[in-house]
């Protein structure tokens, strides 16, 4: 039988022979073979020393982004431009409230893992940016959009965010305006708090006219949704009972049966001071107090389309001229025409310079006219302008995006008369998927790494 030596043996004499030679040629290949592998080594650790530290600056951009939060006292003044905010900022049902707000625009939220989700966004007096997660906020499809009303509105002061609530209806909802409305509720931007006000329904409430707010005091004009027909186009409804609901957001005093003290209410109200500016017939404004008490302020020599605005001081008027006719619109330029409130030329309308597609935002002070406009090379944009009504001086104020539909931006009342200053773009955090990708990424490089070393010591 044959033994271990003799196998060894064996397998040494079948071994092949070369010359002394060979044993140099094959130092030379083996030292190759190892500088390969330690320069695939080293190339592979510097891939996953730069993957990892990537990754960590990912993450730490997307865990360590901070929400400003304005003070309850903080004064309210207008930045230089408002951004659209990154669809992974926060909401405030995880940041909590984040204090007055100088604007509220509209966004597009992401999920983690999920589409995208249209949601309102606060900037606060300092700076920050978050989604405001609004509990009950009707989903109106855009049905309040636009000059007739927004589906929320904010206080001048910034402190209240006012808006329609979505709710359970006794019978079945009318389905042509979106999210059937039941009421209406006031966020408090400093506390967190959500008050609501709900009404008993059958098919939800026609919010006929927009919120607003004349100082502290909400006003909402509302009927019954009595009977609906739908059809491929859209819908029809018949609606009662119109009133008018008064809500004083301070001591929460709540009158939802108010229309008898707030005759001819419109959405074409805009604040001047703790009162509205409302446009009566016949080319008429009045001022109308919070307990809905008027007085008669002036007229204007010429017809006007849409809301008219009165300076601080309320000896200055601004409005747009209706040039087509009360029953006609948009086929000819609109101008913005300003007059004195009261004197011998009261009324005596003067034309402001400016496009013909700019509208008026408000009075900045007594004499300096906020006026917004679209430039033509940026269709998604909005410029806010103060023009001197004497002498046509024009400063920019505000760029701001135009790109949401769904909600139209709002900037505080108090904000268009409080100080400039420069406001950057915030560091607005990334998408946390790039993280779990590059952390696929490095398990590649690690199985690389690995499937190497094994094959090195082959």
């Amino acid at each position: 039988m044959a033994t271990l030596t003799d196998r060894l043996h064996g397998l040494a004499d079948d071994a092949p022979r070369g010359q002394a030679s060979d044993a140099d040629a094959l130092w030379v290949r083996g030292k190759r073979r190892q500088r390969r592998q330690r320069t695939g080594g080293a190339l592979l650790v510097a891939m996953l020393v730069l993957a990892i530290g990537s990754m960590t600056t990912l993450v730490v951009d997307a865990r360590n982004y901070s929400v400003p939060v304005a003070d309850a006292e903080a004064t309210l003044g207008l930045p230089s431009a408002i951004y659209d905010p990154s669809p992974w900022t926060p909401g405030t049902d995880e940041t909590g409230p984040i204090g007055p707000l100088v604007a509220v625009l509209g966004g597009y939220r992401r999920a983690t893992w999920g589409g995208q989700t249209f949601s309102p966004v606060g900037v606060s007096a300092s700076g920050g940016y978050a989604f405001l997660d609004l509990a009950g906020l009707a989903d109106t499809k855009g049905e309040l959009s636009g000059p007739e009303g927004n589906p929320l509105v904010l206080s001048p002061d910034g402190r209240w965010i006012a808006y329609y609530l979505t709710g359970p209806t006794s019978a079945a909802p009318y389905p042509g305006g979106g999210d059937p409305v039941v009421g209406v509720a006031l966020y408090d931007t400093v506390t967190g708090e959500t008050r609501r006000q709900t009404f008993p329904t059958e098919h939800g409430l026609s919010m006929d006219k927009a919120l607003t707010w004349v100082g502290g005091t909400l006003l909402a004009k509302y009927s019954q949704i009595t009977s609906f027909e739908t059809t491929p186009s859209g819908g029809s409804y018949s609606a009662i009972d119109a009133s008018v609901l008064r809500w004083d957001a301070a001591s929460g005093d709540f009158d939802p049966k108010a229309d008898g003290r707030f005759p001819g209410f419109d959405y074409q109200a805009t604040p001047a001071g703790d009162r509205l500016v409302v446009v009566r017939k016949d080319r008429v404004y009045d001022l109308m107090a919070p307990d809905g008490s008027t007085d008669r302020l002036g007229r204007l020599d010429v017809p006007f389309a849409g809301p008219v605005f009165v300076n601080p001081s309320r000896t200055l008027v601004a409005a747009t001229e209706d040039l087509d006719g009360p029953s006609t619109s948009g086929l000819k330029p609109s101008p913005i025409v300003v007059a004195d409130v009261g004197g011998p030329d009261a009324g005596v309308s003067r034309r402001l310079e400016a496009q013909p597609s700019s509208w008026v935002v408000g009075w900045r002070d007594d004499r300096h006219l906020i006026v917004a406009e679209s430039p033509a090379d940026a269709s998604k944009l909005q410029l806010y302008l103060s023009i001197d009504v004497d002498t046509g001086a024009r400063e920019q104020l505000l760029e701001l995006p135009n790109t949401s539909i769904e909600i139209q931006t709002q900037i505080a009342a108090d904000a268009l008369t409080g100080p400039s200053f420069k406001a950057p773009e915030p560091d607005f955090p990334g998408d946390p998927r790039r993280a779990w990708g590059l952390g696929g990424a490095i398990l590649v490089l690690l199985g690389g790494n690995l499937f190497w070393r094994h094959r090195a010591w082959r």
